[in-house]
């Protein structure tokens, strides 16, 4: 046989091999997708092996969406700013710079007080203005909530937010001011740690140090001074009750109310249900109240230190 013979002939050999082989192939695919077709015809035809085949494909959704949504979350609360290793002093310390940061280049600083220097009366004036149940929620203010969402629905505006004194010290010490989604769920664990971590008197006395009271006026002190040139310590619940009509507004009602001498009728309810609910409380007197309820507050009144009476610093525990 001559060598192309010879070769020829493997050649063929080799290609019927091949064929061999693809048939085998393709009758082994042939009985898969038989096989196959017999299992998902079976499982159709079968109502309980359709819903054990539903219930686990569905259950491995389930846990791939809740390990995936853990997921996030555990990232998202990493990267939150981290209050509880923080103690008293670094809270103070972080409101000073952020008080400093916001005065720079105006000329102003504030003078740090502690709430034994601050008059009880004030003291109480604004937290009852802003927050009347400070001292028994646990972060926040629910009724209030729910009523400025209200508030904003029916002005079809953001200017109601219903925040309590601890949600304002978590905004202003630790959050920009965007109003997103993602912010408000920050504040709302910073706002839960913050109370776990820090007592009332302390996330007081950070709140009355740092709040707005006025342009370039930060602090209980600081609007004592500029609003009745005063120390906080000698302030009474009508001038709080006058300084907490700054808020949530500060810069427009200093100009509105305190420089243009202009208290309208709304905002003297205001006074006077303040100074009410502090009536109701027993933090004033009845005959405090009917003198406060008729202040004048851009004249001279004789204070009550001038009446022999001495001023009233807040206690120690005021919970």
């Amino acid at each position: 046989m001559s060598i192309w013979k010879k070769k020829s002939e493997e050649w063929r050999q080799g290609a019927s091999k091949v064929a061999a082989q693809g048939e085998i192939l393709r009758q082994g695919a042939h009985k898969f997708a038989h096989n196959l077709l017999d299992k998902f015809l079976s499982i159709l035809l079968s109502p309980i092996r359709a819903f054990k085949v539903v219930c686990l494909s569905r259950g491995l959704s389930v846990i791939l969406f809740l390990s995936l949504v853990g997921g996030g979350v555990y990232s998202y609360l990493r990267s939150l700013p981290h209050i509880s290793h923080l103690k008293y002093a670094d809270l103070r310390t972080l409101a000073e710079v952020r008080n400093k940061d916001k005065l720079a280049g105006h000329g102003r600083t504030v003078r740090w007080v502690s709430l034994s220097d601050i008059n009880r009366e004030y003291l109480y004036a604004i937290v009852i203005s802003e927050d009347a149940t400070f001292f028994e929620h646990s972060g926040f203010n629910y009724e209030a909530i729910a009523n400025s969402l209200a508030e904003n629905i029916r002005e079809k505006s953001f200017a109601y937010g219903g925040s309590t004194i601890s949600q304002q010290v978590v905004k202003n010490l630790f959050l920009s001011p965007e109003k997103t989604i993602r912010r408000k769920i920050t504040e709302y664990f910073l706002t839960k740690e913050l109370e776990s971590r820090f007592t009332k008197n302390e996330i007081l006395e950070v709140y009355l140090n740092i709040c707005e009271l006025g342009p370039d006026i930060i602090g209980a002190q600081m609007a004592a001074q500029i609003y009745f040139k005063k120390t906080a310590i000698r302030m009474n619940a009508a001038e709080g009750a006058f300084i907490a009509l700054m808020l949530p507004s500060p810069n427009h009602n200093f100009h509105n109310v305190f420089q243009n001498k202009n208290i309208t009728k709304p905002k003297k309810k205001r006074i006077e249900r303040v100074l009410r609910d502090m009536l109701f409380e027993e933090i004033i007197t009845e005959s405090q109240y009917k003198e406060y309820a008729h202040w004048n507050f851009f004249g001279d009144n004789r204070s009550i230190a001038a009446k022999g009476k001495k001023e009233t610093p807040a206690s120690d525990d005021l919970e």
